[in-house]
């Protein structure tokens, strides 16, 4: 027989976020306001989802919101995003199963570049993931900004983005939402991926998102005029994306919407070279081909991981000569002065 209270909720704890001390908080209502014994830090009793403790809403979109949470029972920081009621049932089911759909493709990859989800549930009708927690920064705040960004990282991130997304090509699944918004970071400035969506009926009308869609400028031109999602249509966004983080500046940044397909499939921008000259001359081209107007004519991730993983690994070895130079130098007199 098992144990009952093995099935029972944890009593309510949390560290003071002033002095880490442990505080047992089982007896106070949720968001109540109480003081830190050890450092007096005012403090709000967390809410109660689910077996999880719920902290402050980190992020929120139309869809759903995330909650900064912890897991009592495995006594760790966690996120949680919980799906936003619907009146109408056909879009209740439909958001359900595209949420259950991200939580599962997550958690399969198995990748360095996305989100951990550790599992998914439903508490009082509400879809929940739970998923490990990041920082509310996107990988676009590692982008260039003037003369002023890291392009190891910068390249360490594209790799990983490369390597998760070819992973899920190889077994034809997409991501379909490619944007910064959906590619977090943590701690250290890794990225991860969040919201795969699953690809589209064959047999339903294809869907052409409208001009108020948040990632429209990262969409791929075929996308934004007949609705076709693939694979290719990934590497587009990845490309937009990586010509984005290394100029600073967006291939199609002067241009209103119907300009922008315009210009998209008459190949209408100026190249990574000639923005980045310093940068390594197979990279850009490859970001140049990436977000080429026609399907045909991008590249596949085995190519894209290879390009970006050499430019890393030079860029890592510039690195590494010019400190071992700046090493050598201070012995450079001394060496000067015997052979005199």
């Amino acid at each position: 027989m098992i144990d009952e209270r093995l099935l029972q909720v944890p009593p309510l704890k949390m560290d003071c976020p002033n002095c880490r001390q442990r505080l047992d908080l089982s007896d106070l209502p949720p968001e109540a306001v109480v003081r830190c014994p050890n450092c007096r830090q005012r403090l709000t009793v967390p809410r109660q989802f689910a077996v999880y403790q719920l902290f402050e809403l980190l992020q929120q979109s139309d869809r759903a919101s995330v909650y900064q949470a912890y897991d009592p029972a495995l006594d760790r920081p966690l996120a949680i995003k919980i799906l936003h009621p619907y009146k109408d049932p056909a879009l209740v089911v439909l958001q359900r199963e595209i949420f259950y759909y991200s939580g599962q493709i997550s958690a399969w990859l198995n990748q360095p570049a996305v989100a951990r989800v550790y599992s998914v549930g439903e508490e009082a009708g509400l879809p929940f993931q739970v998923m490990e927690l990041l920082t509310a920064r996107t990988l676009a705040e590692l982008g260039r900004q003037g003369s002023r960004y890291d392009l190891e990282l910068l390249l360490r991130n594209l790799v990983s983005l490369a390597d998760a997304l070819g992973a899920a090509a190889v077994s034809g699944v997409g991501h379909h939402e490619l944007w910064p918004g959906n590619l977090l970071l943590d701690a250290d400035g890794l990225v991860r991926i969040l919201n795969f969506r699953p690809p589209p009926d064959p047999l339903a009308e294809p869907v052409i998102p409208s001009e108020s869609c948040p990632f429209i400028r990262y969409l791929s031109p075929e996308r934004l005029t007949i609705g076709e999602e693939s694979v290719a249509s990934d590497v587009y966004s990845l490309g937009v994306i990586a010509y984005e983080l290394l100029s600073g500046v967006h291939p199609f940044e002067l241009c209103d919407l119907g300009e922008m397909i315009d210009s998209q499939y008459r190949n209408s921008f100026v190249s990574l070279a000639r923005r980045e000259p310093s940068l390594d001359a197979a990279t850009a081209d490859l970001i140049d081909r990436m977000i080429n107007g026609e399907v045909g004519g991008r590249p596949e991730y085995p190519e894209i991981q290879v390009t970006f993983q050499t430019a890393l690994e030079r860029v890592i070895e510039a690195r590494n000569a010019t400190g071992l130079f700046a090493r050598l130098r201070k012995y450079l007199p001394s060496l000067e002065t015997t052979g005199s």
